[in-house]
């Protein structure tokens, strides 16, 4: 059986209602989940990306320019969002980076989620599938306290 890999990207809102100074990359049309995963993950982003809860699947995921996280003009449409991957020595000061409700642990038939340590609203989990199956499940927890799995 492959080796499970855990890969949880957590955001929460920096700058409620502003644009990015500038932008460096627009990751696509994704949901707050797989735009903190996605961003976390490209080396054109730095720390920081604009996303629109109102608008995000036709605006999409923006990166901020490296430094350039501050200075865009107010828009209520847009927040800007800081991401980190956790380890020990972090933590952060709500129960979730939104503040919202948790998930009970991931499950899906065929694949092992016994690697996803994080279940707080907004935390992505990747895992591979168990022997003799394909694909790559992963799973998002979203503010209502269910999974999300793609």
């Amino acid at each position: 059986r492959g080796r499970c890999r855990s890969e949880i990207v957590l955001a929460e809102v920096e700058y409620q209602g502003y644009n990015c100074g500038s932008q460096s990359k627009n990751l696509g049309n994704l949901d707050l989940a797989a735009c903190s995963a996605a961003a976390s993950r490209d080396a054109m982003c730095h720390g920081y990306f604009m996303w629109s809860a109102q608008y995000w699947s036709d605006w999409g995921c923006r990166c901020c320019s490296l430094g350039k996280e501050t200075g865009g003009s107010p828009n209520s449409n847009w927040d800007i969002y800081f991401y980190g991957v956790p380890d020990e020595s972090s933590s952060w000061s709500s129960s979730s980076p939104s503040g919202a409700e948790w998930c009970a642990p991931p499950s899906q038939e065929n694949a092992d989620f016994s690697s996803c340590t994080d279940y707080s609203a907004g935390s992505v989990c990747f895992v591979q599938c168990a022997t003799g199956y394909t694909g790559r499940p992963s799973a998002s927890c979203e503010i209502d306290g269910n999974w999300t799995y793609w």
